[in-house]
């Protein structure tokens, strides 16, 4: 077993907490190369791949997700997601062996271990799911999509704010795709106290500033100066992201629960792979950009 995969247990056992109790338990992991994990990029992959939520509300805290066996967009195909015991995974493989379903273990790029559930159909996967007593979501990317808020409609409701006093300040540099020190107009900015958490905020034109958290802010940031994030590869079905720029997080778990797979770092990008049109045209709506065209299956004339 993966230390990840001990850390997963320990956080599905605690529920939930705070950034310093997590990054304090992740302080003495390392990775396959000897290297250590840092607390920010293991929190980005265990919310990717739908095992918990960071950073609840703005706030420092975290959660897990309720354990459920998410369908990818193959038919016959799944994976296990939310909370993780010996008890789940010991279930889903007793209940396995009951039915045309095979169960495996693979370690992921990005450090976790995950469990795999392949059958002739759903059908299979939702009888051992059911025998397990874990609910089980067909195609789960798409119904991810439901629950997607927009950036604008984010930027609609968000709380007025002030620059607090005496406070550092930071810009998203949207020339650059990244966060910088100092000040620059009509962007997202991070006011950095002496101690304390930082507060993020975007500057709407002709408006007072507006609190929202660190992604939706920079790219609420791109959206009010008609620039677009994020790019769609449709020959190879790619979609990039900018790597100072990261989706929002509930944006990031669709495109990579789509197939159960974490982005890869691609130069100044991560991508993630074999995205369908529908999913990518969502979330390029979703982050304030322009819907993908529409596609129509070609007309066989006799």
């Amino acid at each position: 077993m993966s230390d990840t995969e001990h850390l997963l247990y320990w956080l599905s056992h605690r529920a939930e907490g705070s950034w310093e109790t997590f990054s304090s338990a992740v302080s003495g992991i390392e990775n396959h190369e000897g290297a250590t994990f840092s607390a920010g990029n293991l929190a980005r992959a265990l919310s990717e791949m739908a095992h918990a939520e960071f950073f609840i509300g703005g706030s420092r805290r975290w959660a897990v997700f309720c354990p459920a066996v998410a369908g990818l967009r193959a038919p016959g195909h799944a994976v296990l997601v939310g909370a993780r015991t010996r008890r789940i995974t010991d279930s889903i493989k007793r209940s396995s062996e009951h039915e045309d379903v095979e169960v495996t273990s693979a370690l992921l790029s990005n450090g976790l271990l995950q469990v795999r559930l392949t059958a002739e159909s759903d059908d299979g996967i939702d009888a051992v799911a059911r025998q397990a007593s874990l609910s089980f979501a067909p195609d789960f990317a798409l119904r991810l999509c439901g629950s997607l808020r927009t950036v604008t409609e984010m930027l609609s409701d968000a709380a007025p704010t002030a620059r607090p006093a005496n406070w550092g300040i930071r810009s998203f540099d949207l020339a650059k795709m990244a966060w910088a020190d100092g000040y620059l107009n009509d962007t997202a900015y991070e006011f950095v106290p002496t101690n304390g958490i930082s507060r993020f905020a975007v500057a709407r034109r002709g408006h007072a500033l507006v609190q929202l958290d660190k992604r939706t802010a920079a790219y609420a940031a791109a959206y009010i100066n008609r620039i677009p994030l994020l790019r769609y590869q449709e020959d190879c079905r790619k979609l990039m992201v900018p790597q100072g720029a990261p989706m929002p997080s509930p944006m990031a778990r669709v495109a990579a629960m789509c197939h159960a797979a974490p982005a890869t770092a691609d130069g100044n990008w991560r991508a993630y792979a074999d995205i369908p049109p529908d999913v990518a045209s969502i979330l390029m709506t979703s982050a304030g950009q322009t819907a993908l065209p529409p596609t129509f299956p070609a007309v066989r004339r006799g």
